[in-house]
């Protein structure tokens, strides 16, 4: 949510930009550079939350889906105040956490 106010004053440049990013053809530098920048932030915060395994590529792989759903989602919403957006925003954080509890479960052997 506070990464999605941060880019409000973009909002409109948004779908251009995951056009541009997701599409096949695109420049993989900017995309690798925009998927590396926001990685970055989600390792640095599991890591503040003491995480005790580095998440794996799947994990990694899952989270970009679900922040690049989230915001084609944000960039198309119109309800008001984009409330439709943070209910598929708490969805989609509460899906990956519960993903990295299990993930790190079966890591640890429980």
């Amino acid at each position: 949510a506070a990464g999605l106010r941060k880019l409000r004053p973009f909002r409109k440049y948004i779908r251009p930009l995951l056009d541009a990013c997701l599409n096949p053809l695109a420049d993989d530098h900017v995309a690798q550079s925009l998927r590396a920048e926001q990685l970055e932030v989600v390792v640095e915060i599991l890591r503040r939350h003491e995480r005790q395994e580095p998440l794996s590529a799947v994990g990694l792989h899952l989270f970009w889906t679900l922040y690049t759903g989230v915001l084609a989602f944000w960039a198309h919403d119109k309800s008001p105040h984009q409330e439709d957006t943070l209910a598929l925003l708490d969805q989609s954080m509460r899906m990956f956490v519960n993903w990295i509890d299990e993930d790190q479960s079966f890591e640890n052997g429980s």
